[in-house]
């Protein structure tokens, strides 16, 4: 690339960055959801019981890397394993394990993650993830949806 295109190529990425941030922006995501899906894909891999039972008891592992599941959770660690982290494929550990703990603490995860990223952020909504995470959440929605009223 030459300066002048990546110059441009940079102001461009910064200008995107701008608008999804912005207020306006936001503002066009809050619309009202399209209604039930038709159909649910179903998990083509089974999960990890034994990673499973690990965020049971309070900590993730992806690779070598280990972080314990507090307030921090969402920004710590390698941007390989934040990546894995909000990819949310770990929601099939849980799956595994199938217990109403391990459901509850999907649904806890998940709506932590939604109250912590409302809004636009580079990282979380990148479209690598950001595909991962709908499909994750999608795949998985009737684990653990189920028994949602306890």
């Amino acid at each position: 690339m030459t300066g002048t295109a990546a110059k441009a190529s940079g102001l461009s990425d910064r200008l995107r960055r701008a608008l999804y941030a912005s207020a306006p922006y936001g503002w066009t995501l809050g619309g009202h959801p399209g209604g039930p899906l038709r159909a649910t894909p179903i998990q083509p891999w089974s999960g990890d019981a034994q990673r499973g039972a690990q965020i049971l008891k309070g900590s993730m592992i992806f690779g070598e890397e280990q972080r314990a599941i507090d307030p921090s959770l969402w920004s710590a660690g390698s941007e390989a394993w934040r990546a894995e982290l909000h990819g949310f494929a770990w929601l099939a550990d849980l799956h595994a394990v199938g217990s109403d703990a391990a459901r509850r603490r999907a649904r806890e995860l998940v709506a932590d993650w939604m109250a912590r990223h409302a809004r636009w952020d580079a990282f979380a909504w990148r479209p690598d993830i950001l595909a991962r995470r709908i499909t994750s959440w999608i795949a998985e929605h009737d684990f653990f949806c189920a028994s949602a009223d306890d």
